[in-house]
């Protein structure tokens, strides 16, 4: 599966699946209290598009990050636990209570499976302006076997770019 960004910049951005719908749309306000807020466009046949809030992820300049997901609030690094002090990763457990690790750097984050050494399930392209290789926008390419837990990969996503960013 591949959910292409509208834009460059994943905190102000909506997302499209392969045929084109908009599944999420990200928005984020604030300087030294930034809130990044993930809403669901959920549509069901025969009727129109529907927001739904997903998740909002409040980074102060002081204190620990916060987020609220599904409706739950859970403080950030409990959610995506760092491993070791100097580590580069952050793991959390999805809703099939297996721990997935997002592998973060400055350039791009992929996701595996903790434990598994190369096993890619989810990673982020960014844009390529097609000087060496063909053109496209930024996009995060997500393995089919995690469709059931979609939802966290795409907030857990938002949060390591954030953490990518600012480290």
């Amino acid at each position: 599966m591949r959910l292409t960004f509208s834009t460059d910049h994943y905190q102000n951005t909506s997302t499209a699946d392969e045929y084109g719908r908009t599944l999420y749309i990200v928005s984020t306000c604030g300087f030294l209290n930034r809130k990044t807020t993930v809403h669901k466009v959920n549509s069901t046949p025969g009727s129109s598009n529907y927001l739904m809030k997903l998740a909002a992820i409040k980074c102060g300049l002081f204190g620990s990050d916060k987020i609220w997901f599904r409706g739950r609030r859970i403080q950030a690094d409990r959610l995506m636990a760092m491993r070791g002090v100097l580590s580069s990763s952050r793991c959390f457990v999805g809703p099939d209570n297996r721990t997935y690790k997002w592998k973060i750097y400055r350039s791009n984050c992929w996701l595996k499976r903790d434990g598994d050494k190369h096993d890619q399930l989810a990673k982020y392209h960014q844009r390529n302006l097609g000087i060496r290789k063909p053109s496209h926008p930024p996009y995060l390419e997500i393995s089919e076997s995690l469709r059931h837990m979609l939802d966290h990969v795409v907030m857990t996503f938002i949060y390591a770019e954030m953490l990518s960013k600012s480290e």
